[in-house]
């Protein structure tokens, strides 16, 4: 089978908009040679602050399970890095949350399973709330889970966060 990375915009080159929350300023930066989209708190309320990309409609994956891999850093408090997939019913389900300690760029790895009917698929990346503090990602790959299980010789148990050797 064929690898293909489904999601657009893979390295942040503002092809796709953002979307954000009242209280985060989202925009793209280049660090280190690569673009990265980053959202900061601007203000701190009773929710989390985001910024995130959503698939929707002819963009969004058949029913499957998928592998998703970014490259997320924080700045100023730990960030999360996060993925929703919305139900036929038109509720949110969290698929995929990983921590983002303070000052660390990771790699986060994670299969996720996209039900029948799925309206949306969101990657979303969250600061710390304080204002000011900074969560980026960059390098988006979303995958069918078996060609990505083929071409990495592994499975599930290798879908893991880790340090990022920056």
């Amino acid at each position: 089978m064929r690898r293909r990375n489904i999601f657009p915009d893979p390295e942040c080159a503002g092809m796709m908009q953002p979307y954000t929350n009242d209280g985060t300023r989202s925009d793209f930066v280049k660090n280190e040679g690569m673009m990265w989209m980053r959202a900061t708190t601007t203000a701190v309320g009773t929710k989390q602050n985001y910024a995130q990309y959503s698939l929707t409609e002819d963009r969004v994956p058949v029913e499957g399970t998928y592998h998703v891999r970014l490259l997320a850093h924080a700045e100023g408090g730990d960030g999360m890095a996060r993925c929703y997939v919305r139900q036929p019913d038109s509720s949110y389900l969290p698929c995929c949350t990983v921590n983002i300690p303070d000052g660390q760029t990771i790699v986060v790895e994670r299969a996720i399973g996209v039900p029948a009917g799925c309206g949306e698929l969101i990657v979303r990346i969250c600061p710390a709330a304080v204002v000011g503090a900074t969560a980026m990602m960059s390098r988006i790959s979303i995958e069918a889970a078996d060609t990505y299980e083929i071409a990495s010789g592994g499975g599930p148990s290798f879908f893991t966060a880790q340090t990022a050797p920056y």
